[in-house]
């Protein structure tokens, strides 16, 4: 009995010290040592977007979303050299440091950086002096690498002769088809207007009407504004249809290309394409293209679209000095007819007289009512009067037309 005792203590004191022995050994042991991978440009990048723009559960920090896209541009990362150049070149006195991240990104073939140093050498942006050599070699190599925005630079500077370079309309032609080909909305405005035109190349209406309408389904506002057009006339076999020029014309009116405002003006004056005519929806446009300096708005709001002497006197007045000769023939014509305060009717009479050589229909309109009544010191005279009738009865302007034909009715 004790002998068993004595042999199971024995055991348990050895079991004991293997616990403890297990322990120790455990303690001292060294964990195997966990590296931390460094985040790559990549990664930097990409945090940095979500900082800047506030995305993916980030809030913004534009001052965090800078410190990333700095590291990231430092290790190379091109589209972070870019992001430095588009947030350094906000301020003048980071213009240096702005251009050194634009180069880097140039240098390593970007096509978009190529093209926008070329952009800074050619306007003198971003502290760079204007240097044409300079900004062609930056031009030419983005094209090199297909930048729809290079070639049509290119396409532009070779059309215009811009950069010391020779006109070359095949060249030009060859640069704008190429962007337009790749999508390029401005370029595909150009290359329609270079169809229709024949500028450089032989005349092709549908070309032109199918780059008009890439262009404008692109967004381009003046290709809009062209297929508008080609839609309203029904050119070359496209199907005319009114209301379809008018969406592509409000397009292009609602990114402020004035002749598109005025278009729309005057779709909701004569009620074209299923519109309910409206003289104060096209007043309301015409004003816009009036304070945007279009004097034939400010002509047609006095024409068309006021309800008293005064207000239309006001409009012809503001057309008048916007240079409009339809204006300064109205304000001369005010005068000799006592219209306005102040009048003196020789003085109006003499006004007209100067501006007959302008050969303005409203002028000759109101010059012949001037022989026919013989008014305002000018002798009367049938027979002249007649002859200058004849002359505007089928011109555009619609007042001096409607009332030149008017005059020679009641002249048989």
């Amino acid at each position: 009995m004790k002998h068993f005792l004595y042999t199971s203590l024995l055991m348990a004191i050895c079991l004991i010290g293997n616990i403890q022995t297990a322990h120790a050994q455990k303690k001292v042991t060294k964990r195997p040592t966990v590296t931390k991978k460094a985040p790559t440009s990549e990664e930097l990048l990409h945090q940095a977007e979500d900082y800047y723009d506030g995305t993916n559960g980030v809030f913004m920090n534009r001052e965090k979303a800078t410190e990333l896209f700095r590291k990231a541009a430092d290790m190379g990362n091109a589209k972070a050299q870019k992001w430095m150049y588009a947030i350094l070149n906000e301020t003048e006195t980071n213009y240096p440091e702005a251009m050194k991240y634009l180069r880097m990104a140039a240098e390593q073939n970007d096509a978009d950086a190529m093209f926008e140093l070329g952009r800074c050498y050619n306007k003198g942006w971003c502290g760079l002096k204007e240097d044409s050599e300079q900004s062609l070699y930056w031009f030419r190599l983005a094209a090199e690498r297909n930048s729809p925005q290079a070639l049509r630079m290119l396409g532009i500077i070779y059309h215009e002769g811009y950069c010391n370079v020779t006109v070359d309309k095949e060249a030009a032609f060859r640069y704008l088809k190429q962007a337009a080909d790749l999508d390029d909305e401005l370029a595909c405005g150009l290359i329609s207007l270079t169809y229709e035109k024949g500028d450089g190349v032989a005349t092709d209406t549908k070309k032109a009407i199918y780059y008009a309408k890439k262009g404008a389904d692109l967004g381009d506002a003046n290709s809009q504004y062209s297929y508008g057009g080609f839609l309203m006339e029904g050119a070359d076999g496209l199907e005319k249809n009114e209301k379809l020029a008018f969406d592509y014309f409000m397009k292009s009116a609602e990114q402020g290309k004035n002749y598109a405002i005025l278009a729309v003006a005057e779709f909701y004056l004569r009620g074209w394409g299923g519109l309910t005519q409206s003289k104060e929806e096209a007043k309301k446009w015409y004003v816009k293209a009036s304070e945007a300096g279009s004097a034939t708005a400010s002509l047609m709001i006095a024409d068309f679209c006021c309800d008293n002497d005064n207000e239309r006197l006001s409009w012809y007045q503001k057309a008048a000095e916007q240079g409009d000769i339809t204006g300064q023939a109205e304000l001369a014509w005010a005068n000799c007819t006592g219209k306005i305060a102040n009048y003196d009717t020789r003085a109006g009479a003499r006004e007209l007289m100067k501006l007959m050589k302008t050969g303005n229909p409203r002028v000759i309109y109101y010059f012949a009512e001037l022989r026919l009544q013989g008014g305002c010191g000018m002798p009367k005279n049938k027979k002249i009067a007649k002859e200058l009738f004849e002359s505007i009865k089928d011109s555009d302007d619609e007042v001096a037309s409607f009332g030149a034909s008017f005059n020679l009715a009641k002249m048989k």
